[in-house]
């Protein structure tokens, strides 16, 4: 699990790198962060139909903070970002699309679900 949690980041932090002169770590962490709370958030949605939106926002929120706080002990206290970013940059160039590429898709599905 903490196999597929280091790669997330590391995708968030590829995808981040590509917009340019952004704080890479934290944007990763903000990404992965917002990714899973909204994942979370809509799986809420679905199970309990009567909740009302002030109350899952709040929710929402709360679980948006909590992940990040998560994210900073695992990812960006002591810079133990900086092994992972150096483990997964020696992917083949394809592997880097294929990754990229799925990125792309889990955001576009992300935003599908939100609206």
């Amino acid at each position: 699990m903490t196999k597929l949690y280091s790669y997330l980041f590391y995708r968030a932090f590829d995808l981040i790198k590509l917009t340019g002169s952004y704080d890479l770590a934290w944007g990763a962490s903000h990404c992965l962060s917002l990714f899973l709370s909204l994942f979370i958030v809509n799986l809420m949605e679905v199970f309990k139909e009567n909740i009302e939106w002030k109350t899952l926002g709040f929710v929402g929120l709360f679980i948006y903070v909590s992940i990040h706080i998560i994210n900073y002990l695992i990812f960006l206290k002591e810079d133990k970002y900086k092994d992972i970013i150096e483990n997964y940059s020696k992917e083949t160039k394809q592997q880097r699309r294929i990754g990229r590429l799925s990125g792309i898709t889990l955001i576009l599905l992300v935003i599908y679900a939100i609206f």
